[in-house]
C-alpha cells in the first residue's frame, strides 16, 4: 500500500499542470535554440560559399598578374606596354594613326527658310497640318 501511495504521489507531481507547463516551456526553449543554431548554420554556409567564390576569383587574378609580371619582365614586354600606353615609337620609326570614317556621316545642310516660310510652318503646325 505504501508503494502504491508513493507511485500515486509521483504520478500527481509528474502529471500536474505545473509540471506539464514547465516541460512545455523547456521544449519551446530547446526548439528555439535548435532553430537559432540551424539559422546560423545556413548563414555560415552562405558565407563559406561566398568565400569560395572570392578565393577562386582572387586565384584567377593572381594567375593573370603572374603572367603579366612575367611578360613585363622581358624587354619586349616592357617595350610593348610603353608603346601601348603612351603611343611612343623607337628612333627612326614613324607613328601612324588611323581614323575610322564610319562615324563621320555626311550631313546635308538644311536649307534656311525665309521669314514667311517660318510663319507659314508655325501656323500650319498650330492647326495640325503638315
Amino acid at each position: 500500500m505504501r508503494e502504491y501511495k508513493q507511485k500515486r504521489m509521483l504520478q500527481r507531481v509528474v502529471y500536474s499542470k505545473f509540471s506539464i507547463l514547465v516541460l512545455l516551456a523547456l521544449f519551446i526553449l530547446a526548439s528555439k535554440a535548435a532553430f537559432h543554431v540551424q539559422e546560423k548554420y545556413r548563414d555560415v554556409d552562405k558565407k563559406k560559399e561566398r568565400a569560395r567564390r572570392e578565393l577562386t576569383r582572387l586565384e584567377e587574378r593572381q594567375e593573370a598578374l603572374a603572367v603579366e609580371i612575367e611578360r613585363l619582365g622581358t624587354r619586349a614586354g616592357v617595350e610593348e606596354e610603353i608603346r601601348e600606353k603612351f603611343g611612343l615609337a623607337k628612333e627612326g620609326e614613324k607613328l601612324v594613326v588611323i581614323i575610322d570614317d564610319e562615324d563621320d556621316e555626311k550631313v546635308e545642310p538644311v536649307p534656311e527658310l525665309s521669314f514667311f516660310d517660318k510663319i507659314k510652318n508655325k501656323i500650319s503646325g498650330f492647326f495640325g497640318k503638315n
